[in-house]
């Protein structure tokens, strides 16, 4: 017994002297407040307490994972800084959007496409002061997106397997709007980034999109009526109607400016079609609270917390308005507007 105790002992203290990173950081005006420190891949997380503006957080080193530090005080959102741990010490700023000074290959080249990013917003922000129409706001929109693609699509390919490419894809996501798109920008990749969470579940969303395309039969899913009994997608279309599907949510501000639109075709159409309601990312009493304020009269498949439908469909943001054909397949998706009843009536009088 005695023999093993000294070798968990010694074990432990090998593990101790290990390579180790600290992070001493500033805020201001949060004494008390706590300061977290989250690995972004792995969601394992660390919390200290702010003193006298300042936090501290130490462990063993790495160079293969990126971690964010923020502070955890209220409605005010602070700039969240992104680091690797890597040996040495690292310098934190929450009050800055300079965030960090920090020692080591993979945190210098960070702490460059930061520098670059802060940069780029200012010049764009100094251009934004001097726009007065939609048409110029979207020409400069379009223009900072292309050159944001361009700088991290090659920046990406002097760090596809290391922390700095994770931070990078993050910062891209919502740029790579396609399957294509997402293949081009990871050739080459490691193993490092083609493992991470965030990646594989932006190859799940495009593999689905693609799976519930327009053309392609309906993927079926389950969930509860207004009585709690169980139903699925299924039990209405496939049936020998049109079905105009809803997924949508009561905190959902552009899906409730949707829902005159969806009663409008019930009220107009419901002899010929099916209008349903798939209220996603959320909870009865509210759903069933919007369900009252807005008048809505169709029926709804309850999923609650239960994300399989929006995944099943690759939809990342709602409302997602789809109307589906009476043999099941798949005819119109991203249906908004006017365009919900001119499709309609479009396909009822064929």
């Amino acid at each position: 017994m005695k023999k093993f105790a000294i070798l968990i002992l010694a074990s432990a203290l090998a593990f101790s002297c290990g390579p180790k990173y600290v992070v001493e950081g500033i805020v201001s005006d949060h004494d008390g407040d706590k300061v977290l420190l989250q690995n972004v891949i792995t969601g394992q997380a660390d919390t200290c307490i702010v003193k006298e503006g300042k936090f501290t957080f130490s462990g063993p080193a790495s160079n293969q994972t990126l971690c964010q530090v923020r502070l955890i005080a209220g409605r005010r959102v602070p700039n969240t800084c992104y680091i690797i741990p890597e040996e040495g010490k690292i310098l934190v700023n929450l009050d800055s959007t300079d965030f960090f000074e920090g020692s080591g290959p993979l945190n210098g080249a960070l702490q460059e496409v930061i520098a670059w990013e802060n940069a780029t917003n200012t010049k764009y922000g100094a251009l934004l002061e001097n726009i007065t129409t939609d048409e110029q706001l979207q020409a400069l929109s379009d223009q900072y997106n292309a050159e944001l693609v361009e700088y991290f699509n090659e920046a990406f390919k002097n760090n596809n397997n290391n922390p700095v490419g994770s931070y990078i894809f993050r910062e891209m996501y919502y740029n790579i709007e396609d399957s294509a798109q997402l293949n081009a920008f990871l050739e080459g990749a490691g193993e490092l980034i083609l493992t991470d969470p965030l990646v594989v579940d932006k190859i799940e969303f495009f593999n689905a999109t693609e799976l519930t395309s327009e053309g392609k039969m309906f993927v079926d899913f389950s969930g509860q009526d207004a009585a709690g009994n169980f139903i699925s997608l299924s039990d209405y279309v496939g049936q020998g109607k049109y079905v105009l599907v809803d997924f949508w949510a009561s905190w959902c501000g552009p899906c409730r400016r949707e829902i005159p639109n969806l009663i409008k075709v019930h009220e107009k159409y419901g002899s010929q079609i099916v209008v349903l309601g798939v209220p996603v990312w959320d909870q009865r009493p509210e759903t069933d609270k919007a369900i009252e304020q807005l008048g809505i009269k169709y029926d709804q498949i309850f999923v609650g917390d239960d994300r399989t439908p929006t995944e099943k469909y690759g939809i990342e943001g709602i409302p997602q308005i789809i109307l589906f054909a009476p043999d099941g397949t798949i005819f119109k998706r991203d249906l908004r507007g006017n365009t919900i009843e001119s499709t309609i009536a479009s396909v009822l009088k064929k």
